[in-house]
């Protein structure tokens, strides 16, 4: 640290949705003791960015994809950006930021270069691709000063997949890059939300309401949902899913059948996108998340604090969201027989399902709200610095 100046800190991510979920954090870090600097490329969402309650939002443009000559000049600038504010720190996530500045570090020997994993794009990958991910991933903990992952299992996971070897890789608190805003999953609004929202799609106090929260894509877990829903449907029939997310015709699309089913069944609901997740957690009852994959997903997080169970995949990042049986119910992923089950008791065991609700809430009180995050984030960027 300089003497008793702040830690100058610079949080790089390769888009500005990437900061959605950690925005709250960032700007309670950037305070007395932190001035925080944004980068990202400047594209949907970066109008956020340049009006966060932080030091300065700073545009370099960073390509998703792999592509040479666009990451050759966006390194080149990284570099002269970090080597002119001399920050102390410069932590990163997302895998192309991630990459590009543990790369950088090694032109920036006075900085502390730190990156987060939140997920790994390789896991459900196969050939080439997954062998240059995996090498990627390597080499960033191989050059930064230090490595974290958003969950515990995640970095008992990349140690197994010896990705990082023994210590390599910790993480802040118990996990979670954002921490649960409080503010806005306010358990005091509601009731309000419930009604308002259960109102506008038509859905009666009678009727459960399953709901998922995320991309509409394959390996979200949406093929085994629908399905499982149409079954359970049949034997119960006062349910509804709601879907609150974009469907994904690039990359890993559900199928055409699976599309179809979701467009002609009328118990199931979409809304798309939504910035206000908040309201459609409340108006239903339970959440589900099948994603194959996670970092760490806070979704569940955002449900437990309004008192929302969920049933989760037992998958690496998404076990350490819940307390099997406490704050909801995990399930063997792609196991619909299971995944029918855990859902059919929520729904049937009215008492079952508030039990875990309010157990659920006072865990994210306890561990996960943003200003417990914001305590361990800020201990943490100290140590690394003492």
């Amino acid at each position: 640290m300089k003497g008793e100046n702040k830690i100058q800190l610079c949080r790089v991510a390769t888009v500005p949705f990437a900061f959605n979920s950690s925005l709250k954090l960032i700007e309670k870090i950037h305070g007395p003791q932190i001035h925080v600097t944004l980068v990202s490329s400047d594209e949907s969402g970066g109008e956020i960015l340049k009006s966060a309650h932080i030091g300065k939002f700073a545009p370099i443009n960073i390509s998703r994809e792999i592509s040479p000559f666009q990451d050759l000049l966006s390194l080149f600038k990284l570099i002269v950006f970090f080597r002119k504010h001399k920050f102390d720190i410069v932590h990163s996530n997302t895998p192309k930021a991630g990459l590009l500045v543990s790369l950088a570090s090694i032109f920036c020997p006075k900085t502390k270069f730190l990156h987060t994993f939140t997920g790994q794009r390789w896991e459900t990958l196969t050939g080439f691709k997954r062998k240059l991910l995996r090498f990627f991933d390597k080499l960033i903990i191989k050059l930064d000063d230090k490595v974290y992952t958003d969950s515990i299992s995640q970095a008992k996971y990349l140690e197994e997949q010896e990705i990082a070897g023994s210590n390599q890789l910790s993480c802040i608190g118990e996990g979670s890059f954002g921490g649960i805003d409080l503010e806005k999953f306010d358990i005091e609004k509601k009731q309000k939300y419930r009604e308002e929202i259960r109102k506008a799609l038509s859905i009666s106090n009678s009727e459960s309401v399953i709901v998922f929260i995320g991309r509409i894509v394959r390996d979200k877990g949406i093929v085994e949902l629908v399905q499982t829903f149409e079954n359970l449907n049949q034997f119960v029939p006062n349910i509804k899913l709601l879907l609150v997310g974009p469907f994904e015709d690039s990359g890993d699309p559900v199928p055409e059948k699976t599309k179809i089913s979701i467009e002609q069944n009328p118990n199931i609901l979409t809304v798309g996108h939504r910035s206000d997740v908040e309201k459609y957690i409340c108006a239903s009852d339970l959440l589900c998340l099948p994603s194959y994959r996670e970092g760490f997903p806070t979704v569940v997080l955002e449900a437990a604090a309004l008192e929302v169970p969920s049933v989760v995949a037992d998958v690496i990042g998404s076990i350490d969201t819940i307390i099997h049986n406490e704050t909801g119910l995990l399930y063997t992923l792609k196991d619909d027989g299971e995944l029918s089950q855990s859902l059919s008791q929520l729904i049937t065991d009215i008492d079952k399902r508030i039990e875990l609700g309010i157990n659920a809430r006072k865990r994210v009180i306890e561990k996960f709200s943003v200003e417990s995050v914001k305590t361990a984030y800020i201990a943490e960027y100290k140590r690394i610095l003492s």
